[in-house]
């Protein structure tokens, strides 16, 4: 007995063929596939797995990895992980495999050149599908047993009873029995000797001699059109015949047939045919979560001589489960902008402004709204607004007349005033004459020196300080003070100076000073101590320089 192994092994080149053709494949086996370390990095080809449209990379943890790529393909053509490229409408292996899978059946789906789905046998020639997925060589080639499987393994069930040969002809015509092919008696009959050689019973001297009529065993029952489900059979034996023939007893073998029956009704005459999936319906509602698809599944059985088909639908819930969470399931309704704000300053043009525009979208299976704001930029315009309190300096006030006397003055006054422009707070001055009043001016100097006053308190200059004072340096007669202003001449009599200390105060007449006497005294020391001598001497000026004269001795 022979088990087949229900998992294959095999190299990452024929992985993708092995899974086409229905086979399972341990991808542990192949380098970098088991996640152990550094299985493919030794190797650049370790993680090839022959289809072409897959991108092939070793990490650097030596783990392979094969992504598809649906740009590798050509025109409108898919990439499937096990049979490369394919049309966007053709059966795709990886389905196909499940969607015709009948493990216990030993069947997997193979894609057909068609396109088509069909549920293809595991079972090699000579196997036999035992009805737990194992495939099973059941021949013990023991012609006393009939062979077959069940799903504890194989069975061999005796043929009691039934012809045999055991290949010696001395041995006579062979009978099953307990499963063993039991012996018989020489064949040989009379005088005559068995010879094993030449298969003959030698010395005979009539047919009386030889063996009588020997069969094998019937053969397997054949059928001929549809074997599957041909209920009636032929099976056929050798039948042998002895003729004494030279003293030797010659075999004359012929063929005999008979028919024979079996039951086939519900056998599988035929691969399961499976149709791809239906879109999933989601009867129109596009937030749910669960719907359903449907495919058509064809299956072949025997019905008395032939093979007939049924059809039937096959409805998947598992893979029409999605979440519709977050998806658009209605139009946005667009909010207002509400005022521009957030600016940063009173100048400040830029700012932002938001909305709240209304969604409709899935949730927990159902059409919801949802509110979202939005936030986006905005401008105005800030020319001319004040951006801050004005300023204003005053000057100083300075007399508006030339009067020393007077309290009226003029100052300059400078308003600066803050307004935006081009979003930043620029200042501008603007500038004004005021009248203003002066400190009070009483006791200031005013007039022409050497005639000059002070300022009374009425404002106006008083010269009385200055009346009837010289004003001519070089000549005291020749003008005094008046009222600020300087007369041409003094009046005579006007007491007058010539600047000399020696001589005394004089008067003026006609705008000349004349001088009184001499002021030198010599009782008054201006000639020394002890003085002139009076009786030849006396005390006169000695020099009339001016300022300053000289007093001193002068003969008498």
């Amino acid at each position: 007995m022979r088990a087949k192994p229900p998992i294959l092994h095999a190299s990452p080149l024929f992985v993708a063929l092995l899974l086409a053709a229905g086979c399972a494949v341990d991808t542990s086996a192949l380098p970098g596939q088991d996640g152990s370390a550094g299985s493919c990095l030794d190797d650049p080809n370790a993680c090839d797995d022959g289809v072409d449209c897959t991108r092939d990379s070793c990490s650097a943890a030596g783990v392979c990895t094969n992504t598809t790529d649906d740009t590798l393909c050509g025109g409108s053509e898919v990439c499937d992980e096990l049979a490369g490229c394919l049309a966007e409408t053709s059966c795709v292996a990886a389905d196909c495999r499940d969607a015709a899978e009948n493990p216990l059946g030993c069947q997997l789906g193979v894609c057909q050149a068609d396109g088509t789905c069909i549920g293809e046998s595991t079972c090699e020639a000579g196997e036999t599908c035992c009805g737990d997925g194992n495939c099973m060589d059941c021949d013990d080639n023991n012609p006393c047993t009939e062979d077959s499987c069940d799903s504890s393994g194989c069975v061999h069930l005796p043929l009691d009873g039934t012809d045999c040969s055991d290949g010696m002809f001395c041995n006579g015509s062979e009978t099953c029995s307990a499963g063993t092919c039991m012996p018989s008696t020489d064949p040989c009959l009379g005088d005559t000797v068995c010879d094993e050689g030449s298969d003959r019973c030698v010395g005979c001297t009539g047919d009386s001699d030889c063996p009588g009529t020997t069969t094998t065993g019937w053969s397997t029952c054949r059928f001929e059109g549809d074997a599957t489900c041909d209920e009636t059979g032929r099976q056929n034996r050798t039948v042998t015949t002895y003729a004494c023939m030279g003293e030797e007893c010659v075999p004359t073998d012929s063929n005999e047939g008979r028919n024979c029956n079996r039951e086939t009704t519900g056998a599988s005459c035929g691969s399961d045919m499976v149709t791809g999936y239906t879109a999933c319906n989601y009867g129109g509602n596009t937030c749910a979560n669960s719907g359903s698809r449907t495919r058509q599944r064809t299956i072949y059985r025997c019905s008395g001589d032939s093979c007939g088909s049924s059809t039937s639908t096959e409805t998947d819930t598992a893979g029409c489960a999605r979440n519709t969470n977050g998806t658009s399931c209605g139009p946005t309704t667009t909010g207002t902008w509400g005022e521009c704000m957030d600016f940063s300053g009173t100048c400040d043009e830029s700012g932002t402004r938001s909305r709240t525009d209304t969604e409709q979208v899935c949730m927990t299976g159902s059409c919801q709204s949802r509110g979202n704001t939005v936030t986006g930029a905005c401008a105005r315009s800030t020319d001319g607004t004040s951006c801050g309190s004005d300023t204003v300096v005053m000057g100083t006030c300075t007399a508006a007349t030339a009067d020393p006397c007077s309290q009226a003055g003029t100052m300059t006054i400078t308003t600066t005033s803050y307004a935006c422009a081009s979003g930043t707070c620029t200042g501008s001055d603007s500038m004004e004459t005021a009248s203003c009043t002066l400190d009070p001016t009483l006791g200031n100097a005013c007039g022409t020196l050497p005639c000059a006053g002070t300022c009374n308190a009425a404002g106006s200059c008083d010269y009385g300080s200055s009346n009837g004072d010289q004003c001519d340096m070089d000549d005291p007669c020749a003008g005094v003070c008046d009222e600020g202003t300087c007369d041409v001449e003094a009046a005579n009599g006007f007491t007058c100076d010539d600047g000399i200390d020696c001589t005394g105060d004089g008067s003026c007449a006609s705008g000349v000073c004349e001088m009184g006497g001499e002021q030198c005294s010599n009782m008054a020391g201006d000639c020394g101590s002890p003085g002139c001598n009076n009786g030849s001497e006396r005390c006169d000026c000695v020099t009339t320089d001016v300022p300053t004269g000289v007093c001193g001795c002068v003969p008498r």
